[in-house]
């Protein structure tokens, strides 16, 4: 074909050739200027599909008439062969130009990576506001003029809305490596599947590397399905925080998690609608400005058991320790020990959004202890600070403050009149009890399964110091927990008793502990129902303790259930900030946006949690729960099943579950786990607040007001919540739901 004319085309130079079609470089002679002619390749072109896809890729592009959008000159045949006549773009892809940049180990600047983003991201815009979904958004379709600017070519793949689709359902089609997950699980692709391939983009722009790599196509597959991505700033530390957040947005595996639209996405990184360039959003102050460290687990360098549990406790410590001091924020404990195995700096930093990172090693023999610290800057990777200690293990608290203020200066903080005695308090000078304690902290992280061992624990330290307050705080959790909705296996009359106690007992020995105010609290409000007092109590603890977040987490709840929907969501966020890695307090997040009618949201955050954790069942079941109310039955009964599963039968998940095939019309399998449930209650505690469920999902409104009763009596903690049960939502105006809150002392019911 080179070096022939043909009608009034000069055919100068092949440019290159894909599976489906052959592109060259050509001559108008008509108008005096350069084309590039499109073919369908040699083999292609007994193909009828292909054939239509041609026809379609012109009608594609001559109905989107954008700056950003190749232009369509001409379509024709020639000799039985179609063609299309685009634009002639001499800059080449920006793949080649990727290429180009990576020979001499450079990348894009930052400025042009937003410039090239803010062109490909209104087009898209542009294209999806007229139902095209292009689904082959790569480096290699999107060519730059000599002026700079951005086009996005080849339409050949793209889905028009209300026209049925060439591919056969569930058949992969587009580069891989830009793919998103759902056309490789066979799933119909809307829109956001240009959003991902568009974050794959942008990532590669940014990094010079694609997110997922494999040494064949099954190793891809799998990546691209399972593996989480580097964030681009711990490739490229100087990119802006929230445009590392956003591709990581846009590269989620589900598409309910990634931005709904290209005009979210826009309006998001504040992308101009009439311009071409973006501008990003300056990062969170607080992040910012604040000061912020993180302490990861030290690592143990003595083999026995006992050890482990020392080291764990000296984090722990330290990170309490240091979330003291007012204006340094310190990720909780749950977040910073997500990181046991992950060494890589930049990936922890950015994942907690910290500035620093405190490590170290701890050793223990024969009553002597050597702990190293370290204190690493998380943009340079460089350590600030480092100090080896030997000491007696006796003078472990007095080590744990030397460390702490050797930080806080690392840090240029300075620490206030009020921190000037010791910021560590042990609670106790006995060095076993302290290590029973230890031991005890390290099975209530544990929980549910660790809460017994931790229970015997703390019985164990405080049988040595009975005034230790840090065991006494441990007890008062773990019956609290025992006899609460999060655990539910023992009576609440049984055991919650038994946490009031151990809290008051924590308070006669340190009234300034938020921890010990926080546990009354939470018996105030699950099991007293005592409003005013337990609003009392966690207002105390804020005071005392800001950067527990235990006590927002929960205050959180207390709100909800008293109709404050947005201090609860403020509370909850709070809680989050805190501890950004802590799968309860995102799995709260959800079902605070259950409480409050915002399915939508939390089905979002479900599907989120599952992506993060889905080996836990509190995930499975707050998104079998968004999916009840979403009306999605069988998706509901699958992650409630799930849920069952995955934690060996829990009451509180089978009583979902059972709930959920009620909802769904299915009485047989319903009554089927009504009638376990309650040859189980024969042997065993299991929630009355559970059966009456079923049966109002059964639509035996009797027997269900009946069981709530029941749940009244056993001062159940689920009833907290009543007023803002959505699974309930349809017996709202019954007289006996109001007079069951009205006994309750709880708000109006809130209509979802």
């Amino acid at each position: 074909m080179v070096g022939t004319r043909f009608l009034h085309y000069d055919v100068l130079e092949k440019l290159g050739e894909g599976a489906a079609g052959v592109v060259y470089k050509a001559r108008d002679l008509r108008l005096g200027r350069l084309v590039a002619i499109k073919f369908l390749s040699p083999a292609a072109t007994t193909s009828e599909e292909q054939r239509t896809r041609l026809e379609r890729e012109a009608r594609a592009i001559s109905a989107l008439n954008h700056p950003s959008i190749a232009t369509l000159f001409d379509v024709g045949t020639f000799e039985s062969e179609q063609f299309l006549v685009l634009e002639y773009l001499p800059g080449g892809t920006l793949k080649d130009r990727l290429r180009h940049l990576a020979k001499s180990n450079k990348l894009f600047p930052l400025s042009t990576v937003l410039e090239y983003g803010g062109q490909i991201a209104s087009a898209l815009e542009f294209a999806h506001r007229h139902g095209v979904v292009h689904r082959d958004i790569k480096t290699d379709n999107i060519m730059l003029r000599e002026d700079g600017a951005v086009k996005i070519t080849d339409f050949g793949l793209a889905k028009f809305s209300g026209v049925s689709a060439l591919t056969k359902h569930g058949q992969p089609i587009g580069t891989m490596a830009y793919m998103p997950p759902e056309q490789f699980r066979g799933e119909e692709v809307d829109e956001r599947a240009d959003i991902y391939s568009f974050g794959v983009v942008l990532y590669e722009l940014l990094t010079g590397k694609l997110p997922f790599s494999g040494e064949h196509e099954s190793a891809l597959i799998y990546a691209i399905l399972n593996d989480t991505q580097l964030p681009v700033s711990s490739l490229r530390p100087e990119v802006p925080g929230v445009l590392d957040e956003m591709v990581g947005r846009m590269l989620e595996k589900e598409p309910a998690l990634r931005p709904r639209s290209m005009g979210e996405l826009q309006e998001a990184l504040r992308f101009p609608h009439q311009q071409q360039s973006l501008s990003i959003v300056p990062v969170d102050r607080v992040h910012a400005t604040s000061a912020s460290v993180a302490v990861i687990p030290f690592s143990c360098l003595s083999g026995e058991k006992e050890n482990e549990y020392l080291a764990e406790g000296i984090t722990e410590d330290l990170i309490i320790a240091l979330s003291r001091i007012p204006s340094l924020r310190v990720p909780a404990r749950t977040s910073s020990f997500a990181f046991r195995e992950e060494r890589d700096i930049r990936t922890i930093g950015y994942k907690l959004k910290v500035q620093h990172i405190v490590e170290g090693s701890f050793r223990r023999a024969d009553g002597k202890v050597r702990i190293t610290a370290r204190l690493v800057n998380v943009q340079s990777g460089f350590q600030e600070w480092t100090e080896t200690y030997d000491r007696d293990l006796k003078d472990i608290f007095t080590l744990q403050n030397e460390i702490t203020r050797t930080i806080a200066q690392a840090l240029q903080i300075e620490l206030t009149r009020d921190l000037q005695v010791p910021v560590v308090q042990p609670g106790t000078t006995n060095i076993e009890a302290y290590q029973l304690y230890m031991k005890g902290r390290y099975y209530w992280a544990r929980r549910p399964v660790g809460i017994q061992n931790a229970i015997q624990y703390f019985k164990q330290a405080l049988e040595l110091d009975p005034a230790y307050t840090g065991a006494l705080i441990g007890l008062a959790d773990c019956y609290n927990t025992l006899g609460a909705w999060e655990n539910g296996t023992e009576p609440p009359r049984t055991v919650m008793p038994l946490g009031m106690s151990y809290a008051e007992r924590a308070l006669a020995q340190a009234d300034t502990s938020g921890e010990a105010h926080t546990s009354k609290a939470y018996c105030l409000f699950h099991f007293h129902r005592n409003w005013e007092a337990t609003e009392e109590e966690f207002r105390r603890a804020i005071e005392l303790s800001p950067h527990y977040s235990a006590v927002h987490h929960w205050y959180s709840h207390f709100l909800t259930a008293m109709g404050r929907t947005e201090e609860s969501l403020r509370e909850s966020r709070r809680a989050l900030e805190l501890d950004p890695m802590d799968m309860l307090m995102n799995v709260h997040l959800a079902w605070h946006y259950q409480l409050a009618g915002q399915f939508d949201e939390a089905l979002e955050q479900s599907l989120r949690s599952v992506r993060t954790e889905p080996g836990w069942h509190w995930s499975h079941f707050f998104l079998g729960w968004a999916y009840e109310q979403k009306l999605m039955h069988d998706s509901a009964i699958d992650a409630l099943g799930k849920s069952v599963e995955l934690s060996g039968g829990h009451t509180v998940m089978t009583g979902a579950l059972g709930h959920a095939y009620g909802s769904a019309g299915d009485r047989g399998r319903a009554e089927e786990i009504l009638r376990k449930l309650v040859s189980i209650a024969r042997t065993k505690y299991v929630a009355s607040y559970e059966i009456g469920l079923i049966h109002f999902a059964l639509g035996d409104a009797d027997q269900g007001f009946e069981w709530l009763d029941k749940a009244f009596e056993e001062q159940s903690g689920w009833l907290v919540y009543l007023n803002r049960e959505p699974r309930l939502g349809v017996w709202h105006h019954d007289p006996r739901f109001q007079r069951l809150l009205q006994r309750l002392g709880l708000p109006p019911a809130f209509s979802h």
